[in-house]
C-alpha cells in the first residue's frame, strides 16, 4: 500500500478541515482511480440487465463468499441473492437513473451512441422508457438527462449503489480534480471539496431517505421494493431497513406498503428525475415519455403522462425539497444536522437545492431558516 493510499484512507476520518484537504493535496496528481461504479441490483454479469443470466451466475456461487455474485452486498452469496435478482428480473441501467444506458455512474455521449446503435430493435438495455422498442423517446430521455450522475439523484451515492457510505467517498476521492461527472455532487462541473462535503453529511442515507420505501433506488415505489423487503427479511441489509433499526422485518414493510404507488415525480411535486430540484431536466423527462404509462414522469399518478402531468410540473417549477418542509435540503422529511452542513458544504455558491429562500445564493438567509425550523418533519 503507497503513502498516498495511507493518506486517502486515513482521510475518512470525517474530522478534515478546508486547510487540512488542502495539506493533504486533493488532486488528479496524488488520487489514482481505483473504484467503479456499482452494478445494477441483481446484475451479477455488468451488463446492465437482470435475467437469466445473471441468475445462472448466482446459482454457480452459491455458498460461495462476496463477489459479483453477490448481488446484495452482505458478504455470501445465498437465498437473498437469487430473491433479489428475481425481485430485480427485466431491470435495466436506465430503471436506476433515465438514459444512464451503460451504467458507469454518468449520462453522457456513450449512452446515445448506445441508443443509436439500437435505435429500432426491441427493448434491451437501450430502451429507457421501457416501451419495448428502441425509438425517439429513449434518444429523448438520453438528450434530456445529459450530464446527470449517481452523485446528483440519489445526493451523495456516486457509486450508485442506492445508499451513501463510505466507497462514495473513497469514489470522489479517486475522481478528485478531474472531471469524472460521477462524483459532482454538486454539478459544478468540477469533483472538489465540496463534494467531499456534501457525501460526509449525507453519509448513511439510502434511496429510501428521500423516497420512502423506494429500496431499489429507480425513483418508484411498487411491488419491487416490497420483493426486496421480503427477499431480506430478517437481515440488516441497509437499503430495505428503511426505519434503520438494524433489521428488516414487518417495521419496514408496514412503511413500504402505504408508499406503493408513490413516485419521486409525487414527492416533489414534477421532480421526475430525482435529483431533487424542479426544471428542465424533468421536464424534458415528462416529455419524452408523454402518452406513455411511465410511472415516473406519471405526476398526478391518473396511469398517463399527458397534459396535466406537464401542468402540475410547470407550477412547481423551480422547487425543491424545502419549499414543502422549509428547511429540508435533502429531502429526508426531517429538518436536521444533514441540512445544515450541506448549506455549509456549499455556502456562497449557487446551488439550488441550499437555496431555500430563492435569491440565487446559498447563504446566512438560508441557514437561519434551517435553524428556525430544526427539528420539524413532514406532516
Amino acid at each position: 500500500m503507497t503513502l498516498n493510499t495511507l493518506s486517502m484512507i486515513t482521510l475518512i476520518g470525517f474530522s478534515f478541515t478546508t486547510s487540512q484537504a488542502e495539506a493533504r493535496g486533493f488532486s488528479k496528481r496524488m488520487i489514482q482511480p481505483q473504484l467503479s461504479v456499482d452494478n445494477l441490483l441483481g446484475d451479477a454479469d455488468g451488463d446492465c440487465m437482470v435475467d437469466f443470466y445473471d441468475l445462472s451466475a448466482v446459482l454457480a456461487a452459491f455458498g460461495g463468499g462476496s463477489g459479483d455474485e453477490d448481488v446484495n452486498g452482505d458478504g455470501t452469496v445465498d437465498d437473498a441473492d437469487i430473491s433479489t435478482v428475481t425481485a430485480q428480473w427485466g431491470a435495466i441501467c436506465s430503471d436506476r437513473m433515465p438514459g444512464d444506458v451503460d451504467g458507469n455512474g454518468v449520462v453522457n455521449g456513450q449512452d446515445l451512441s448506445q441508443v443509436l446503435a439500437d435505435y429500432g430493435t426491441a427493448g434491451g438495455i437501450s430502451d429507457a422508457d421501457g416501451s419495448g422498442t428502441v425509438d425517439d423517446a429513449d434518444i429523448d430521455f438520453v438528450e434530456a438527462n445529459y450530464g446527470m450522475s449517481f452523485g446528483q439523484q440519489i445526493l451523495g451515492d456516486a457509486t450508485g449503489n442506492a445508499k451513501v457510505d463510505i466507497r462514495d467517498l473513497m469514489m470522489a476521492l479517486a475522481d478528485y480534480g478531474t472531471g469524472q461527472t460521477r462524483s459532482d455532487v454538486d454539478g459544478d462541473g468540477q469533483i472538489n471539496r465540496r463534494d467531499l462535503y456534501m457525501i460526509q453529511a449525507r453519509m448513511g442515507a439510502t434511496a429510501s431517505t428521500a423516497l420512502t420505501g423506494d429500496v431499489n433506488g429507480d425513483r418508484l415505489v411498487n411491488d419491487i421494493d416490497i420483493d426486496l423487503v421480503e427477499a431480506h427479511w430478517g437481515s440488516s441489509w441497509t437499503q430495505a431497513d428503511l426505519n434503520q433499526d438494524g433489521v428488516v422485518n414487518v417495521s419496514d414493510l408496514n412503511l413500504v406498503l402505504p408508499a406503493s404507488g408513490d413516485s419521486s415525480a409525487q414527492r416533489l411535486l414534477g421532480d421526475v428525475s430525482g435529483d431533487g430540484h424542479v426544471d428542465a431536466v424533468d421536464q424534458d423527462l415528462l416529455i419524452a415519455a408523454f402518452g406513455s404509462d411511465y410511472a415516473q414522469a406519471d405526476v398526478d399518478a391518473n396511469g398517463t403522462v399527458d397534459t396535466s402531468d406537464l401542468m402540475d410540473l410547470l407550477a412547481a417549477w423551480s422547487e425543491i425539497y424545502s419549499s414543502g418542509l422549509t428547511g429540508d435540503i435533502d429531502g429526508s422529511c426531517t429538518v436536521d444536522q444533514t441540512d445544515i452542513s450541506l448549506v455549509q458544504a456549499t455556502f456562497g455558491t449557487s446551488w439550488a437545492q441550499g437555496d431555500v429562500d430563492g435569491d440565487g445564493t446559498v447563504g446566512a438567509s438560508d441557514l437561519g431558516s434551517i435553524l428556525a425550523n430544526f427539528g420539524e418533519v413532514c406532516e
